[in-house]
């Protein structure tokens, strides 16, 4: 299964919530991008009810929790995707803390199944036991999916760091560019513009 650019993804929160985070059109339903609250499990409940649809956004973000959002802010004419430096008036409807994500409607249903035998408490955000699932959504979902984004101010150390989730080799191209060095065979070497002068 090609997972890049994912046309959706789920979600399953500390209040026991199971989202599907719907990314892309289907004929006939709710014009995307938007959450819908599939399932409420464990015996803490989410006072959202099940069916209810959040769409007040034209991205979602991905953090502590997942947020709708419109990517404005910082300036006149300024596209911000990252929903933690837009001003919060351009924030729409959220979610509670995300205990995991996972691709398909299976493997959430799996893990809200084992959370509900074994709960996570508030402190254990997200949760550990699910770092691979959440790790594969985030990867699928990068850095340039047209309706979502990963606001990483929001995702703690102790889940992972960007390089859990970053391939090395995108990790090194944006490291050269930002410090204007030219990848050759073999090697590398410092660009024109940024080479010491004589």
């Amino acid at each position: 299964m090609n997972t890049k650019n994912p046309p959706r993804f789920y979600a399953l929160t500390v209040s026991g919530a199971v989202y599907v985070a719907e990314l892309t059109e289907i004929e006939g339903e709710h014009h995307p991008p938007y959450l819908k609250k599939l399932a409420q499990v464990g015996s803490e409940g989410s006072k959202t009810p099940v069916g209810c649809i959040i769409d007040n956004g034209t991205m979602i973000s991905i953090g502590r929790n997942l947020v709708l959002f419109v990517p404005e802010g910082g300036g006149l004419s300024s596209y911000q995707r990252d929903s933690s430096l837009c001003n919060t008036r351009y924030h729409g409807g959220s979610t509670s803390s995300i205990i995991a994500l996972a691709l398909t409607k299976e493997r959430i249903d799996e893990i809200a199944a084992e959370w509900v035998a074994k709960p996570s408490h508030l402190d254990d955000w997200p949760d550990l036991r699910w770092k691979t699932d959440t790790i594969e959504v985030l990867r699928a979902v990068g850095d340039d999916h047209p309706r979502c984004s990963i606001t990483e101010h929001y995702i703690p150390g102790r889940l992972m760091e960007r390089s859990d989730w970053v391939p090395a080799e995108e990790r090194l191209e944006e490291l050269s560019r930002k410090h204007g060095i030219v990848m050759v065979a073999g090697g590398s070497r410092a660009s024109e513009e940024n080479a010491p002068v004589a």
